[in-house]
């Protein structure tokens, strides 16, 4: 439902370089009410620390692609992180 996305410092001469882009996706409508209570309680306090992570950390982690992925899961969120080198 939910992607972050830091793009690395001096790799992109763009104007995302060292900024994070999110993503949401919409859900069925039968599921927002339930979907939005789930993310505002649970999800965003985890993208909160995630972000300021990305501000805090040093070269070596700025270097790279991470993203981070919100998920519902059931009745629950699953939370997925990935770095690559492009």
């Amino acid at each position: 439902m939910l992607e972050a996305r830091f793009s690395p410092e001096n790799k992109m001469l763009n104007a995302a370089s060292g900024k994070v882009q999110l993503t949401v996706w919409a859900v069925p409508s039968a599921e927002r009410k339930a979907t939005e209570d789930l993310l505002t309680r649970e999800g965003l306090p985890v993208l909160c620390r995630w972000i300021a992570k990305a501000q805090s950390e040093a070269n070596a982690w700025r270097g790279f692609v991470h993203t981070f992925a919100i998920e519902t899961a059931g009745s629950g969120l699953r939370f997925r992180e990935e770095y690559h080198n492009c």
